[in-house]
């Protein structure tokens, strides 16, 4: 897969590698994400929560830097487990504009999505554009951000069979996260897909997977240092069209903040 001729400066940090308002999201301003049904911690019935560690420094260091001030949090929970599977820290300049045109052909580079790849996301978001190309054979996703103009996530999806996560290409221990520590911040506007079909992710599931990562060091650490702006939750399925095929299921939920004024 080429390079992406990108100008803006795009920091990735690679560690350990583990193993839009539209017809095809539900979208939330409420603080909690769904206005009378509150995001919930983990253990509900713990007096105090526990507090977050510190991130490693590499990470801490990162986050939103004068030359790279906006930061996708981009973190993989599994489904069945409820655990974390790993994340990564993608941070970027803010970029004048980016319009769809320049945002398919960066996600045509970066991932494995065609040229026919519908968009998910509305035609102008502010959070980020969701390219996908259904699971008929092979399906793949691209989510590109309309703040910075980089690619924050790209994966396939095999009919009968198991498809992969091919962007970011490395990915740090999800045991750096610390779930469960921590409580969820107000979370800003939320976005969410179902990639078994292209359509809204239910609100069951966006309410677990935000309450998961909401409840993480690298959240508490962006909420810290800054403002966090937007969420976009994905369910993933790296494999479909076989009786316990979601098993494999991922929620991917990316959290863009930014730092300074």
């Amino acid at each position: 897969m080429k390079s992406s001729p990108l100008s803006l400066l795009f920091v990735v940090l690679a560690g350990a590698v583990l193993g839009c308002t539209s017809d095809g999201a539900k979208s939330s301003n409420s603080p909690a994400g769904h206005g009378a049904n509150p995001i919930q911690p983990i253990d509900s019935g713990a007096a105090d929560a526990q507090a977050c560690p510190a991130l490693p420094t590499d990470v801490a260091d990162a986050l939103y830097l004068p030359a790279t001030p906006v930061c996708s949090g981009v973190i993989r929970l599994r489904m069945s487990t409820l655990d974390a599977v790993g994340y990564q820290l993608l941070c970027g300049a803010r970029a004048a504009s980016v319009d769809e045109a320049t945002a398919r052909a960066t996600a045509q580079n970066d991932t494995r999505v065609t040229a026919s790849a519908q968009t998910l996301s509305s035609a102008s978001p502010t959070d980020a554009y969701v390219f996908y190309d259904p699971p008929a054979d092979t399906g793949a996703v691209a989510v590109v951000s309309a703040v910075t103009g980089n690619t924050l996530f790209g994966a396939t999806t095999i009919w009968s069979g198991t498809g992969s996560v091919d962007f970011p290409a490395s990915w740090r221990s999800g045991e750096e996260l610390s779930l469960g520590c921590g409580a969820s911040p107000a979370w800003p506007a939320v976005r969410s897909y179902d990639l078994r079909r292209g359509s809204s992710l239910s609100e069951a599931d966006q309410t677990q997977a935000l309450a998961l990562a909401g409840q993480t060091a690298l959240v508490a650490a962006m909420a810290a240092a800054g403002a966090l702006d937007n969420v976009v939750v994905l369910r993933y399925p790296p494999a479909t069209g076989y009786s316990g095929s979601e098993a494999t299921d991922e929620w991917v939920v990316i959290v863009t903040g930014h730092g300074g004024s």
